[in-house]
């Protein structure tokens, strides 16, 4: 059975029209930050989104501290609660559930985006960019943040594509770390 998104489905009209627009971020450097808490292996970023009809909306990121190639963005609207588009820089392969495809046609590797069909389904593609960039954008995420800008319609109140910013740590943070990890006591 098909898990559907009702709200996206009930507003179709809507969701396509705010995918296909223009999406605006403040003109200064998204700021990746630290995470505190149970976040504390990621750098995230959270910043307001404004659609070119007027709505407002959140672009969101994250990156794994460990893992460069484990990062994703995603887009938010105020009209629905789930993010409306997003992108998985690495991960596990993605189903998508439509019996029309044949089998090695549903399943979509990392890196994909996702968004939902008139239906509310949601389902990964890949673009030509991603097909012929995946290494490139593995291990750099400012190409794969420009990939995702591209695809998504981002672009700064100036017209230019948002640059990021990483907030700079000097030492590294020992108390989330297991000093003893591997080693066998035995």
């Amino acid at each position: 059975m098909l898990k559907r998104c009702r709200d996206i489905r009930e507003n179709n009209n809507l969701y396509s029209s705010l995918l296909s627009q223009i999406k605006f971020v403040a003109n200064r450097p998204i700021l990746f930050t630290r995470g505190i808490g149970s976040h504390w292996e990621y750098t995230s970023f959270n910043s307001e989104l404004r659609y070119q009809n007027g709505s407002n909306g959140k672009f969101t990121g994250k990156q794994k501290i460990s893992e460069y190639s484990d990062y994703g963005f995603q887009i938010f609207s105020e009209s629905f609660q789930r993010p409306i588009f997003r992108f998985d820089a690495d991960g596990v392969v993605h189903e998508n559930r439509n019996e029309t495809l044949p089998i090695l046609q549903r399943r979509v590797f990392t890196p994909h985006f996702h968004q939902y069909d008139e239906e509310g389904v949601e389902f990964a593609f890949r673009t030509l960019e991603i097909d012929e960039n995946v290494a490139r954008i593995q291990s750099d995420l400012d190409f794969g943040f420009a990939c995702f800008c591209r695809e998504a319609k981002i672009l700064m109140d100036s017209g230019g594509r948002p640059a990021l910013s990483f907030q700079a740590s000097l030492f590294i943070d020992a108390e989330h770390l297991d000093l003893h990890k591997g080693i066998d006591f035995e």
